[in-house]
């Protein structure tokens, strides 16, 4: 058996720490300078959103990134390949473990889909999510992470699917 590829705990730092320096709103010119000084190229720049190859040693080295209104609103970062559930969960714990060397304590903890957040001076937010099998690195806008604590505070299941969908 094979090991499953994943990002180094000082890549993930290093990611933490840019863009927990990253002023909100992050427009796709400030994106594109902080993806030049992590290494990544550039793969597709459309109205609606910006795809960058991280150069992690992964079958899909993919960083998404959701924008609205010429502004950067979510980034996620691929960290593994597929694994197991349990190599995910191990894989997470180390992981987040990275991040709090740069932030410190997570500053909070979702059950769906299993993460560690951090929130940031701006409002903004970064977590480690375990998605089953795979784990990323999403950095949030203020009006992306400000969703997500309006979910905390009304408690809000956020693995329930509505009845009308």
């Amino acid at each position: 058996m094979t090991a499953t590829a994943q990002a180094s705990s000082d890549d993930v730092a290093r990611y933490a720490a840019a863009f927990a320096g990253a002023t909100w709103p992050l427009t796709r010119s400030r994106l594109r300078r902080i993806a030049e000084e992590l290494g990544w190229t550039l793969r597709s720049d459309r109205p609606k959103g910006m795809m960058f190859r991280s150069g992690l040693p992964l079958g899909f080295d993919r960083v998404s990134c959701l924008v609205a209104d010429d502004d950067v609103d979510q980034v996620t970062i691929d960290l593994t390949d597929e694994a197991t559930a349990a190599t995910s969960a191990r894989i997470a714990r180390e992981l987040t473990a990275a991040v709090e060397t740069e932030l410190g304590a997570p500053t909070g903890v979702r059950n769906a889909p299993r993460s560690s957040h951090w929130d940031l001076p701006g409002d903004g937010r970064i977590a480690i999510q375990n998605l089953g099998p795979v784990v990323v690195l999403d950095i949030l806008s203020p009006r992306y992470s400000g969703i997500e604590r309006a979910e905390e505070r009304y408690g809000l299941d956020t693995d329930e699917v509505p009845d009308d969908v």
